[in-house]
């Protein structure tokens, strides 16, 4: 199965997977700094296929950071602050 991505008619890339016989569900995910005016989903075999979930977002992904890193940031602040605090020689 591969994805094709276009603008117009300049495509932008494609992504290829094996998806296999019964139960291969695969992700095809994209980003790209141009937009996605249509994408082609062609299967060379000639095999059926099936799409469960179509999403698509005009806003840029922005990365949130995972909750272990904040509190991984936080600890260490925590940490220096209380350094600062604490009496005795420098």
């Amino acid at each position: 199965m591969t994805a094709t991505f276009f603008n117009g008619v300049i495509s932008l890339g494609s992504i290829t997977r094996d998806v296999g016989e019964n139960g291969g569900a695969l992700l095809f995910a994209a980003s790209s700094s141009e937009d996605f005016t249509s994408v082609t989903l062609s299967d060379a075999a000639g095999g059926d296929f099936a799409i469960a979930n179509v999403r698509f977002s005009s806003t840029p992904f922005i990365p949130t950071p995972e909750p272990a890193s904040v509190l991984l940031l936080a600890t260490s602040l925590a940490a220096l602050g209380l350094r600062k605090l604490r009496p005795g020689p420098r």
